[in-house]
């Protein structure tokens, strides 16, 4: 019989086939054209910046037209007279109406054809709501739209190219071709006379003006600030869109004739978009969008890295045991018995040893931990723009056994009792990478309705639930005093980290609370197994329990994250790579020190050795930073109380 691993690859294999085949766009070709909104007067006459993008959108209209394509014009726009969008004089939709009807009607009496244009605009108040209920209306509109063309101000073409690339970008599950029609911003146009100040539309005209220097420069530097701020600290609604689909590398589709500038005074567009802080691309800000050649060779190595780890493991198994066959193993020698005595004491020595070794895997563990934490922060957040937890975790995993496994099968004595200790283990062994990932999984999913900080303080009373644990499965219940200082210990590190609800939900409490008692049951598992006669260590615990979270994830990790690898690959393969080994090898580490902790240390200790390294790290970045002024009483004594209960609870264990 072929091992059971082989018909899961072959699934794994056929799940990749379909996620990375590419989906079809129509080909009868449809435009959608996006005019950015503006400002109005309290009358409902269109600024000069609106204006000269009227006869851009009829242009775009008709030349589509002309080309037998289709085409439908969106205009853009909200109801906020404090903005200076829309206007408001009373009840009905003849008074009340919001700026996308004021362009609409402007587009209309200026000549656009009643029939390209949609009927409902969409109301955005920002920049940034234009982008992302434009992409929202794509989405809903699926297949229907080949291309997407925006226009906009020269001035304003940098930010819209920013956020419009990435917000119709194929992470973020829309294929689409995305170019920016940039309109220059000394153009002539027509003012509204003011004689027409109580119409709501700006159909009356009897002069020419123009911006003059001082306000286009003022705009430019505007544009400038806004742009440098959603490159270097995105916040609000964009930091949360950018968190779910891929950070700051992932762009959209570049179309065929990758520049577009509005007709007339071609250079003199040209030195305006330049002015205006980047090139008008189909999709970008630094850099622009990949080539349509890229995203292919993107998505052929996103299916390349794939099938690597799904063969690994495998890979690395065969070779061990042809090595074996032609007996390269390595043979430890005898244990030394020759005469003489010790150097160190029997009896206060091998206490010693203890010691020092216990001291080493706390050190390691604090260190490799913190060092993981911060490259998945920098490469999960915005600044990295690599936002694949369940993939990256996924890789983790089953690196880690392909790497321990030639170690163990190529060191002589050791293959057979792996096998042999393993073998009555395997539905433990099961649990505990299911758990793994499960945990994984669920905390991933809460940090999306959830503050970072209450996830930490629910992720905190992880000792008491570890206890509770143990008291269920083995029996092991604590003295009240060992209850006490869990229960301090849990309190302290909580009142440290917490830092407010924010716009955390009860959904996002549930899934932390439900990741915290998987990861409980975890460490609980593996530590009764790695206690007793014939237990297996920490080396052995890494390469079992590997694959098993692997298979687990991998589903997952394919169904959510397989396009946002794809244009990593795409826009930055060296960065994507190299985090990707590079956090490969530490993870390693760190989970080879996690099962030695368990099993020097005990399941509650490392339980509550995670809650000092949180709390220890944050106090240590507070007082090299300069903001341990700024810590609250409360959370001064949680950080004591957590240290304190900490050598207590410690103190009591070694009493026993």
């Amino acid at each position: 019989r072929s091992p059971p691993i082989v018909p899961a690859m072959l699934a794994a294999l056929l799940v990749i086939s379909a996620a990375s085949a590419p989906r079809r766009v129509s080909s009868s070709g449809h435009l959608l054209v996006l005019q950015c909104g503006g400002t109005n007067d309290r009358f409902g006459r269109l600024d000069v910046d609106v204006l000269p993008r009227l006869q851009a959108t009829i242009d775009l209209a008709a030349a589509a037209t002309t080309t037998r394509h289709r085409v439908s014009v969106l205009t853009s726009g909200g109801l906020n007279e404090s903005m200076h969008l829309g206007i408001a004089r009373g009840p009905g939709t003849e008074r009340t109406r919001p700026h996308w009807r004021l362009v609409a009607d402007a587009l209309l009496e200026s000549g656009l054809p009643s029939a390209a244009l949609v009927d409902e605009g969409i109301p955005a108040l920002t920049t940034v709501d234009e982008a992302l209920m434009t992409r929202d209306y794509v989405a809903a509109e699926e297949g229907r739209f080949t291309e997407v063309a925006v226009v906009t101000s020269a001035y304003h073409a940098a930010r819209v190219e920013h956020l419009f690339g990435r917000a119709l970008a194929p992470c973020a599950g829309v294929r689409i071709q995305l170019r920016v029609v940039a309109v220059p911003e000394q153009r002539l146009v027509v003012e509204p006379s003011a004689s027409s100040s109580s119409s709501t539309t700006s159909s009356s005209h009897k002069k020419l003006s123009l911006l003059d220097d001082q306000s286009i420069n003022m705009r430019r530097a505007h544009e400038a600030s806004a742009l440098k701020q959603l490159r270097e600290a995105p916040n609000g609604k964009w930091l949360t869109f950018l968190k779910r689909h891929g950070g700051l590398g992932c762009t959209a589709l570049a179309p065929a004739g990758q520049h577009e500038h509005h007709h007339h005074h071609r250079r003199s567009t040209h030195r305006a978009a330049a002015s205006a802080g980047g090139k008008t691309e189909a999709a970008g800000g630094g850099g622009g969008a990949p080539s349509p050649e890229a995203l292919a060779r993107g998505q052929r190595g996103a299916l390349a890295f794939v099938l690597c780890a799904c063969f690994l493991l495998p890979l690395s198994v065969a070779v061990s045991l042809l090595c074996r066959r032609l007996g390269l193993v390595y043979r430890p020698p005898p244990p030394y018995s020759g005469g003489g005595g010790s150097c160190v004491n029997d009896g206060g020595g091998g206490s010693l040893r203890r010691m020092l070794f216990a001291a080493g895997i706390v050190c390691a563990f604090i260190g490799l931990n913190s060092a993981l934490s911060l490259l998945n922060r920098w490469a999960l957040g915005v600044v990295g723009g690599l936002h694949l937890p369940l993939l990256m975790t996924a890789s983790h995993m089953i690196f880690g056994a392909s790497f321990l496994a030639p170690l163990m099968l190529l060191h002589e004595g050791y293959a057979a009792t792996l096998v042999a200790e393993a073998r009555g283990r395997v539905k433990a062994l099961c649990l505990i990478g299911s758990m793994n990932a499960l945990q994984i999984a669920l905390n991933n999913a809460s940090l999306v309705s959830i503050e970072l900080s209450l996830n930490q303080v629910v992720r905190a009373t992880g000792p008491v639930v570890t206890s509770l644990l143990l008291v269920c499965l083995e029996g092991m219940v604590p003295s009240r005093a060992e209850a006490l200082c869990l229960l301090l210990i849990s309190g302290g590190a909580g009142t440290t980290i917490y830092s407010g609800f924010g716009g955390s939900t009860a959904k996002g409490v549930l899934l932390t609370a439900t990741s915290t008692l998987a990861q409980c049951l975890q460490i609980s598992v593996s530590g009764r197994i790695m206690r007793g006669h014939a237990k297996l260590d920490a080396f052995q615990m890494t390469a079992l329990t590997g694959p098993v979270a692997f298979l687990a994830l991998l589903p997952f990790a394919l169904a959510s994250e397989l396009g946002v690898l794809s244009a990593a690959l795409a826009t930055q393969p060296a960065t994507a790579l190299g985090f990707l080994l590079g956090s490969c090898l530490l993870a390693v580490a760190y989970n080879v020190t996690l099962f030695q902790a368990l099993a020097t240390l005990s399941t509650v200790g490392t339980a509550i050795l995670g809650n000092v390294k949180i709390v220890l790290l944050l106090f240590l970045s507070a007082l090299f930073l300069g903001e341990l002024r700024t810590w609250s009483t409360a959370q001064l004594v949680g950080f004591a109380l957590t240290f304190v209960a900490s050598a207590c609870f410690s103190h009591l264990k070694l009493q026993k």
